[in-house]
């Protein structure tokens, strides 16, 4: 690369360094406009599910410092909306609502790609004390350890690549939501799947069975298995629904029918006890409830 090229690149970061700043600046305006409009009609700040002991003011002056309230040039996922969901995301809802009505307290709990914590800490504060947890980004493992010091969480938070994590120990329940298709699309700094492969019914099925076979050797018998999918309905949308710029069927091309899913889980010693679909976003996901079988 020649020196000429450097100075561009390095004008172009920094370019983009100044608008995730700006739009930073612009976010953080409007919650503060928003939490003094809710003070002034004395309206309580809305609530979801998904809470923990530390308040989310904290955790964004965490991420700032830890410099994950903008990442790669942008004004990250994890500052904005993964903290202004609430209880909207439904399939988050129904993978968390499962677990604290079947799963005992005293079940051992990993969450995959668990991010700056969100559910983990849910989980915990819920009354389950074995709950463990994992994230692909150097970042997001600091973050979350960060939360989990100021809270006072006990558990342990590392990081590993959720398609080859190394597990030392076996659990009762894994939670693997909105990362897995998203991953295979090459986000979160993975490579992503080949769209011609990435759309074929064998690679679809190959990858998902080499996920679960991941985690089958160390879950116990019986053990439940929770994983969130692009639904294969998706190949059936019109390329350019929901008034979007970019053509939808390229994007998280690794999807899967309930029937791939049931097959796929059979050659992995699975078998699907419920799953629940959703159509909140443009492409549908479906999130699977797993068991492992007796052997």
């Amino acid at each position: 690369m020649s020196q000429v090229q450097k100075f561009k690149q390095a004008i172009g970061k920094a370019a983009s360094y100044a608008r995730a700043r700006r739009a930073l600046l612009k976010y953080d305006l409007k919650l503060a406009i928003r939490n003094v409009t809710n003070f002034l009609r004395r309206q309580a700040p809305a609530k979801g599910i998904i809470q923990n002991r530390v308040p989310v003011r904290t955790i964004r002056r965490i991420m700032k410092r830890r410099n994950l309230a903008i990442y790669h040039g942008d004004l990250s996922w994890w500052y904005t909306w993964a903290y202004e969901r609430g209880d909207t995301d439904p399939l988050t809802n129904y993978a968390l609502a499962y677990i604290r009505e079947q799963i005992t307290k005293d079940a051992s709990i990993l969450i995959t790609g668990c991010g700056t914590g969100i559910s983990l800490f849910h989980l915990i504060d819920a009354g389950f004390a074995r709950v463990d947890g994992f994230d692909y980004l150097e970042p997001c493992v600091i973050v979350a350890n960060d939360i989990a010091k100021i809270g006072n969480y006990k558990c342990h938070i590392w990081q590993a690549d959720g398609f080859s994590p190394k597990l030392e120990h076996s659990y009762d329940v894994v939670l693997a939501q909105r990362w897995v298709y998203s991953a295979w699309g090459g986000n979160y700094e993975n490579q992503a799947i080949p769209y011609e492969q990435a759309k074929t019914a064998v690679k679809r099925e190959e990858l998902l069975t080499d996920f679960i076979s991941q985690y089958a050797p160390h879950m116990n018998p019986g053990g439940i298995l929770i994983v969130e999918l692009i639904d294969a309905v998706a190949d059936y949308r019109v390329s350019l629904d929901y008034g979007r710029s970019y053509p939808l069927d390229t994007v998280y091309p690794v999807r899967h029918t309930p029937e791939q899913v049931a097959s796929c889980a059979q050659r992995t010693g699975f078998e699907v006890v419920d799953y629940k679909l959703s159509t909140n976003n443009p492409q549908p996901t479906t999130c699977y409830i797993l068991r492992k079988r007796n052997q």
